[in-house]
């Protein structure tokens, strides 16, 4: 691990000085945007305004039906204003955006998420909304006010230096997908009086359901078989387990801090995994999978409804929370959003923020929740998944998971300190790290 250490901090070594000699990789091209004053905003543009809004939508994730619901709620507040959208393939969000750019054809909205708004910012894409939010609570109080309405943890998440360059259409949580069959067969407790396996479990009591599938895989012939899909180098996972564990990823000085008991023991929990035969190493063809009803677990932030309605897990699948690693007091759930940002380059900033601050209002949230949107709304009176739209459809299911231990929440946001326009390059590099601790002989 000490030689692999070495590798690693190479590859992060040399994406920093790549950083200190280049700057950021790309900027869009023109003259740099000045941020806009507060006096600048208006924030009561009439009924009868009229002008035009593209969107950049993903491709995927049903982002096309639920902002359609979006825009139609929209629409009748500005029905002069026609609002079009405009997709992105999924592995190609920072390509499209400097291809947008280049061509000078970038949409005034832009879909964003964790952590994918530092390329925005690093670039000088996304415009800073500080000014929208300043007006907007000062010239409708009763309406908009920050702190009185939204989860601002969640909200926080899209400001970079003090600015805030995203705001959130929902909040996301890495949750445990389950499978109440397997676990059952295997002979997991799922009486809700006395299961282990609820909201505020323990690593330790995960790791001990793990052990009883595995056991039960072995026993019916399917020593092949894992019993969590963990998802083991996506930052939304591994941070929180870092975290936990007390391991940082740089000093003060930003130097690597790799070499730590915290981070060495960071690392032995992915690795336990799979020695232990709880998560299948690179050279090992894993059969199960949750999505296809063999594999127990499964840990993701996707609306439930994006697996209890797959045949393979009807009537079997439920959530809890990601569980609790206890050993230093500071158990961390890993968390984010997705959201949007408004372009740097816009050309109607008033109308741009019309359309965002509708749709962070209570009736844009549940017109995206009509859409389908069946994750945490950003807003305070609409948490309870029992009367707010987000819930509806799926209210028999453990949505609570989603918000429980709000409290625990972190975003992976190791890279700040650095050129935010190399973030890939190091969020890369750290989950090299991961794959070769976890995967690799030596």
């Amino acid at each position: 691990m000490r030689s692999f250490k070495k590798i690693v901090w190479f590859l992060i070594a040399a994406v920093l000085l790549t950083a200190s000699l280049t700057g950021c990789l790309f900027r869009p091209t023109g003259p740099d945007t000045p941020d806009i004053t507060d006096d600048d905003v208006d924030v009561n543009l009439p009924s009868s305004y009229s002008g035009t809004l593209k969107v950049l939508i993903p491709a995927a994730d049903n982002e096309d039906k639920m902002m359609k619901a979006l825009i139609a709620g929209f629409g009748l507040q500005f029905p002069n204003v026609t609002v079009t959208t405009t997709t992105f393939q999924n592995g190609r969000y920072e390509q499209t955006l400097m291809q947008l750019a280049q061509s000078k054809t970038m949409p005034d909205i832009l879909w964003t998420n964790t952590p994918d708004y530092y390329f925005l910012v690093g670039n000088g894409i996304a415009m800073n909304l500080n000014p929208f939010i300043t007006a907007t609570e000062r010239d409708k109080p009763d309406d908009f006010n920050l702190a009185r309405d939204f989860y601002t943890s969640y909200v926080d998440m899209g400001r970079y230096d003090g600015k805030l360059y995203a705001v959130p259409r929902s909040k996301d949580s890495v949750v445990t997908f389950i499978n109440k069959k397997v676990l059952t067969d295997a002979g997991v407790d799922l009486n809700p009086a006395t299961t282990k396996v609820k909201n505020g479990w323990t690593w330790d009591e995960f790791i001990e359901v793990c052990a009883k599938v595995k056991a039960h895989y072995i026993q019916t012939g399917h020593s092949n078989w894992y019993p969590i899909d963990a998802n083991l180098i996506w930052p939304s996972v591994y941070n929180p387990m870092f975290l936990s564990a007390g391991a940082q990823y740089f000093n003060a000085d930003k130097s690597y801090a790799f070499d730590s008991d915290q981070m060495r023991s960071a690392l032995q929990m992915v690795k336990t995994l799979v020695d232990n035969g709880y998560y299948p190493d690179s050279a090992t063809s894993g059969a199960s999978s949750y999505e296809t009803g063999s594999g127990a677990m499964l840990f993701q932030s996707a609306a439930v409804s994006h697996y209890v309605d797959r045949a393979a897990l009807k009537g079997n699948a439920d959530i809890v929370s990601f569980p609790l690693i206890t050993a230093n007091g500071t158990p961390k759930i890993g968390a984010g959003f997705a959201g949007y940002s408004i372009a740097a380059d816009t050309k109607d900033p008033n109308l741009s923020w019309a359309f965002m601050s509708y749709m962070m209002s209570k009736d844009g949230q549940e017109r995206l929740a009509g859409g389908g949107l069946r994750l945490p709304s950003v807003r305070k009176d609409l948490s309870d998944p029992a009367t707010a739209a987000w819930g509806e459809g799926y209210r028999e299911y453990n949505l609570s998971a989603y918000t429980f231990g709000e409290e625990y929440k972190v975003v992976t946001d190791f890279m700040k300190d650095f050129d935010l326009s190399l973030k890939m390059d190091i969020q890369d590099a750290f989950d090299t790290m991961v794959y070769n601790c976890a995967f690799k002989t030596k």
